[in-house]
């Protein structure tokens, strides 16, 4: 519960844009869970907290301009995580989290100019959002992690100069968007996406 404790105050610091606070947190969450997950190792959700831990200050290092710092925190929540979704084919947030990992490190990749590294780690996140939303339609997150994913491959397409390929993509996302903001009324934040990807 401490771990998870420090995973929620480090959120809500970064929210607040205090990302040297947050980055505090995250490492006391992250000493945290490697703790347990050592005296634990049959316990997946002390990884899994683990996972997260490198991810999130992933996401921070990203946002301080420490590219190749987020990286190598990104390299270590994918290794735990494809090791989780490999012994743990039943539980979709491990899966889930797997594809935010690999989301993540894309993004990374194509801000420091590897477009051919993150065109194939898109593809990896693109296909487990495309598994999970298919198996839980009734979970609108993992459709709109998709549309995230398509959106985010169309922006790269476009970059590399490949439009054709960008708006097959664009279109895949703002379907699942428009989907998403029809079924969902009381959900803003789909409607907001709709416009962000038009944009």
């Amino acid at each position: 519960k401490l771990g998870h404790a420090h995973l929620r105050l480090g959120n809500v610091l970064s929210l607040l844009g205090d990302s040297e606070a947050a980055i505090a947190e995250y490492l006391q969450m992250r000493a945290i869970f490697e703790q347990l997950s050592k005296e634990h190792p049959d316990l997946p959700e002390y990884a899994s907290g683990l996972a997260a831990s490198y991810n999130n200050l992933g996401v921070l290092l990203d946002d301080l301009g420490k590219p190749d710092e987020a990286l190598e925190v990104y390299a270590k929540a994918i290794t735990i995580r494809e090791q989780l979704s490999k012994e743990h084919p039943d539980v979709p947030e491990y899966a889930s989290g797997l594809a935010s990992s690999y989301f993540n490190l894309g993004n990374v990749l194509q801000e420091t100019g590897k477009p051919d590294e993150a065109l194939e780690v898109y593809a990896k996140a693109i296909t487990i959002r495309e598994q999970l939303s298919k198996e839980h339609p009734d979970l609108p997150g993992y459709a709109n992690g998709l549309a995230m994913a398509y959106n985010n491959l169309g922006v790269l397409l476009d970059n590399l100069g490949k439009p054709d390929e960008a708006l097959e993509v664009y279109a895949k996302a703002i379907t699942i968007i428009e989907q998403l903001s029809n079924e969902h009324l009381d959900l803003p934040e789909y409607a907001n996406g709709l416009a962000s990807t038009y944009n």
